[in-house]
């Protein structure tokens, strides 16, 4: 007898072609983007980077490329694992923080600031007008940065860790009998909550607050705890923190394992590092994390507060979130180019489409986290590089990869708009300090 061998269909054949084909174009698309992102990062002179395209609280792609440190020409190029420190984009955080409190009861944001201060901290040019929660969650506490940034850098920067808490900070800073105290610090033109004006030092007295009362209800000790254990953990983060000694100290961020914040020199032709730096008001700009544990927590905000089945913050409090700060903040929109929600995160314009997010900026460092509120795809960029001047090309190239990305992951989120081009406006709040004494590892402040 003939022995019959069976053989795959033809409909099962088609199939595995089909599958075939789709595995060639995602390949062939895969390389195609991580070809533009190198090109713009030779030409935008980015050192290393870090992204993560998210569909709500689903990673589509993430993409690491270049140096950690990018004087060392082999053995330290970016991974999946790689910290980046965040700069400004560490104010989502205390926003997730501020609201975990205001879930739990423990706070309101209409609450006076001195109801969970040990010191009255109070604008001497408008006594009677005192500064809320919600003033320092949306910058319109009139609370001002001009006269932190007027301080020798030597005073403020740090290699590693902050040279004081939290507490010695804001009681040199704020109450009068501090030795920082200045009434410059705060507005003489507008009252609280009454006009924006973004500021560091307010921001990070919100986390001062979130300490002062996560501290007096037993959840932690400092706001770097409460975040490591109350933000994080949940979501299964547990490579993150605003200190190095949350890492183990410095020996364990030597790169990859740690980018280390640098800048290109164009008359020098070359890269400048310096080092995993700190400042005394740390909540507002020095988280290190590694994009895809970011992630985790800006996908649950996209996603209403679930994270992949785990509850972060409730939906009431990123609708909160996500609604632009209104009266008495004059003039509307509160933020102008930039309308600024009830909690840090801010809205933007950019390719065509209502953008929902924070950016972050300092000496070496450069991040972005936005989302499409219409179609909750987002993506999440970080790089140990410098924005720069415009005419550097940093910034032009870092928006260029964005908008590749957007293109790439959310083709029908795009609105007519986009045909109207013009140049995008960018929240970047870096300090510059003109120090009369030396800063650690080479920073220019």
């Amino acid at each position: 007898y003939q022995r019959r061998v069976r053989g795959p269909s033809m409909d099962a054949m088609k199939v595995r072609v089909v599958c075939l084909s789709l595995f060639v174009a995602a390949a062939i698309a895969n390389a195609e983007l991580d070809g533009f992102i190198r090109a713009e990062m030779t030409k935008g002179n980015i050192p290393g980077l870090s992204a993560v395209v998210l569909s709500r609280d689903q990673l589509l792609w993430d993409g690491h490329y270049g140096s950690a440190l990018p004087n060392i020409s082999r053995g330290a190029m970016v991974s999946n694992r790689t910290v980046f420190e965040l700069a400004s984009l560490s104010k989502t955080a205390i926003a997730v923080a501020a609201m975990i409190l205001v879930e739990r009861g423990l706070l309101r944001p209409e609450d006076p600031v001195n109801k969970h201060l040990d010191f009255p901290v109070v604008n001497p040019h408008f006594p009677q007008a005192g500064i809320t929660v919600h003033g320092l969650l949306t910058h319109t506490s009139s609370i001002l940065d001009h006269h932190y940034d007027d301080l020798d850098g030597d005073l403020v920067y740090s290699r590693g860790d902050p040279s004081m808490s939290l507490d010695e900070f804001f009681f040199s800073f704020l109450d009068p009998n501090g030795k920082w105290y200045a009434p410059s610090t705060f507005s003489h033109r507008h009252p609280p909550q009454r006009h924006y004006a973004y500021s560091n030092v307010g921001a990070s007295l919100a986390a001062y607050i979130v300490q002062n009362v996560a501290k007096k209800a037993g959840l932690a000790d400092t706001f770097d705890e409460f975040v490591r254990k109350l933000v994080l953990a949940p979501l299964g983060v547990s490579r993150a923190g605003y200190f190095v000694k949350d890492f183990g100290g410095e020996s364990e961020l030597v790169p990859p394992a740690g980018a280390i914040p640098s800048e290109y020199s164009h008359s020098e032709d070359r890269y400048k590092s310096y080092c995993f730096y700190n400042f005394p008001d740390y909540p507002d700009g020095a988280l290190k994390i590694s994009a895809l544990d970011y992630s985790k927590m800006f996908g649950a905000v996209i996603n209403n507060g679930v994270w992949q089945g785990v509850q972060l913050l409730n939906l009431s409090s990123i609708a909160y979130m996500k609604q632009v700060a209104g009266s008495p903040c004059a003039p509307l929109p509160c933020g102008g180019d930039l309308p600024q929600g009830n909690a840090f995160f801010y809205f933007e314009q950019f390719a065509g489409r209502r953008m929902f997010g924070h950016n972050g900026g300092e000496m070496g460092i450069a991040t972005e986290a936005f989302f499409n509120v219409e179609t909750g795809i987002g993506f999440v960029v970080l790089t140990n590089g410098d924005w720069g001047a415009e005419s550097s090309g940093f910034s032009l190239s870092f928006s260029a990869i964005e908008k590749k990305l957007l293109e790439t992951f959310d083709p029908v989120g795009q609105t007519e708009q986009s045909a109207l081009g013009g140049r995008r406006t960018r929240l970047v709040q870096s300090r510059a300090r003109a120090s009369r004494k030396r800063c650690p590892c080479g920073l220019p402040c």
